[in-house]
């Protein structure tokens, strides 16, 4: 992954928690939620509260109008008994006068009784059912012998009675009468009492809603205290831990790599848990770069006492050849030149013993040659495996990570249930129409809540994906130092062999050092055979020359190797700088 690509979305990712963080998120989330399950609590608590008092006040309203029907019953009751009296004092009172035929003091009679409100007229009939005298109001008093045919009167509302002079009937009386008065005044009590019930009902209605602000302004109080309350244990107890592992992660992949700090969690939940593993994993991962750091510089002093063992025994081949090409020329003058036999074979024993010297000192070198690559092939063994301890350290970090990851699905899956159910609910609220309209529009904010809630989760997954590629680039990193180590390893193996192959043309020149002296040995005492032997010692000395040729090679490819080695001892090492131990 590029760098400053990196770096550019871990600033857009910042800039986005400065503008809207989880916390916040989540808290606006549960406070719109309990906001909006308090708003429909009061609106469901207010209408029932209406409804109960629209109902208490119908029942006060039809109680008290039954009451005044009830009195107005009793009135009509008490009327229809006053004209029941009034027409026993009419009929006896009007059978005399009708005995007589005497009209006059019947009309000044009845006139007394027409200007009663409740009388609307009177009739009377003689003996034989024909009128003798009517009096009634229209709405002035009027009267006559008999009652005027337009007329509107309420049969229904009349008592009649016969007049009797010594059991003998004279005549009859009709009293009509009305009880409209009596109705209109039970109207106007009850026009009066439902103005009372209603300005009480508006009154009532007035301090429900005064109520209801109360209660709304608690609610709203209480939902920024919470939202509030939400957002502090939110960042006390997930955001600043998550920021801490994110700033350690992002400083190891993209900054000093600071390999000393620790994450100063302590609480027993899973971020407790994940930032553990995580202090655990940065210890393992510090101790085994200090190893391979100490094993680094091992192999960097073995790579330099390398190269100087392989200068040295170039130096030596370089010298023996030389020696072995003077011993050549020696041998071929000893044919030609018989009286410097003896100066001759000297200077041949002083040669081989040189020889023989400087095959000493190379076996001493191919012997620290050869420890010291033992030495690197060890370091490079416990490198190996040390790289493979960290591998699996930072395995286990994608796991805990993968964990994380599980938990977020959940998350999801909830929230992907919970706005299924919002789905429902706004099936079923649209199929109850009207009244179901307030529950779809909560049920619609349940599901924009939902989604603010994957969103969040989404958020959260984004930044466990972050972890988790910090860990893979990690792990990246140590398969890289797996390689150079393996690389180092194969060098130091192909030097080990090239060791053995010096051993063994250390032997061959050891060899041939021993038939050069035999050959000394016989010039000595035979110099008769010198001419044959002188040229055993050139075919000898030839040999010499070539094996110092192949020491030469084997040297130069030792110097070669050891250049390797320490090349990427320095690549070890630049690695292994990177981080902060």
């Amino acid at each position: 992954m590029d760098t400053t690509k990196v770096l550019k979305d871990s600033k857009k990712t910042d800039k986005a928690d400065r503008t809207l963080s989880i916390a916040v998120k989540t808290s606006a989330s549960c406070g719109i939620l309990i906001l909006l399950l308090l708003s429909l609590n009061t609106i469901i608590a207010n209408v029932l509260e209406q409804r109960l008092v629209s109902s208490i006040f119908t029942q006060y309203s039809q109680g008290v109008e039954s009451i005044i029907n009830s009195q107005g019953k009793a009135q009509q009751d008490e009327l229809k008994a006053t004209v029941d009296v009034n027409i026993d004092m009419l009929a006896g009172a009007a059978a005399t006068l009708l005995y007589n035929f005497d009209t006059v003091s019947m009309e000044r009679m009845l006139k007394g009784y027409i200007n009663l409100p409740s009388i609307v007229a009177v009739e009377v009939l003689d003996d034989s059912d024909k009128p003798f005298f009517a009096i009634w109001k229209n709405p002035e008093v009027q009267s006559a012998d008999a009652l005027p045919a337009d007329l509107e009167l309420n049969r229904d509302l009349s008592v009649k009675q016969d007049s009797f002079v010594k059991e003998e009937k004279t005549g009859s009386v009709t009293i009509f009468y009305t009880d409209k008065v009596l109705l209109a005044a039970m109207e106007k009590v009850k026009t009066e009492r439902r103005a009372e019930i209603s300005a009480f009902e508006k009154t009532v209605n007035q301090s429900m809603k005064k109520a209801t602000m109360v209660q709304v302004a608690i609610a709203l109080v209480v939902v920024i205290l919470l939202i509030a309350a939400i957002i502090l244990i939110l960042n006390l107890v997930a955001i600043r831990p998550l920021k801490a592992l994110t700033a350690m992660v992002t400083d190891l992949v993209q900054g000093e790599g600071d390999l000393t700090k620790r994450l100063n969690l302590t609480s027993r939940d899973e971020l407790g848990a994940l930032a553990s593993i995580f202090n655990r994993f940065i210890e393992r991962m510090q101790n085994l770069l200090k190893e391979i750091s100490g094993n680094a510089h091992t192999l960097n002093s073995a790579s330099v006492s390398m190269s100087g063992v392989a200068d040295s025994v170039s130096v030596g081949a370089e010298s023996m050849s030389a020696k072995a090409r003077e011993t050549a020329d020696a041998a071929s003058q000893l044919s030609n030149q018989m009286n410097s036999v003896a100066a001759a074979s000297e200077q041949a024993a002083t040669n081989v013993s040189m020889v023989a010297a400087a095959a000493e000192e190379m076996t001493v070198t191919v012997n620290e040659i050869a420890q010291n690559s033992e030495k690197a092939r060890v370091v490079t063994g416990e490198a190996v495996q040390k790289a493979r301890n960290a591998s699996a350290q930072v395995d286990e970090l994608g796991s805990a990570a993968q964990e994380i990851s599980k938990v977020t699905e959940v998350i999801t899956e909830i929230s992907e249930q919970t706005n299924l159910l919002a789905l429902n609910a706004t099936i079923e609220a649209a199929r109850a129409g009207e009244a179901g309209r307030g529950f779809a529009v909560v049920a619609n904010e349940i599901k924009e809540l939902a989604k603010q809630t994957a969103n969040a989760t989404l958020d959260i997954k984004t930044r466990i994906q972050g972890i988790q590629k910090s860990t893979d680039t990690t792990v990246t990193e140590i398969e890289q130092i797996t390689e150079v180590i393996h690389a180092v390893n194969d060098l130091v193996a192909t030097i080990a062999t090239a060791v053995e192959e010096q051993a063994v043309t250390t032997q061959e020149i050891a060899n041939n050092v021993a038939q050069a002296s035999l050959g000394i040995g016989e010039v000595n005492e035979r110099v008769a055979d010198n001419s044959t032997v002188s040229s055993d010692i050139a075919a000898s000395i030839s040999q010499v020359d070539d094996v110092a040729g192949t020491m030469r090679e084997s040297s130069s490819k030792v110097k070669v190797d050891s250049g390797n080695l320490l090349q990427l001892a320095q690549q070890l090492n630049n690695m292994v700088a990177r981080f902060k131990i």
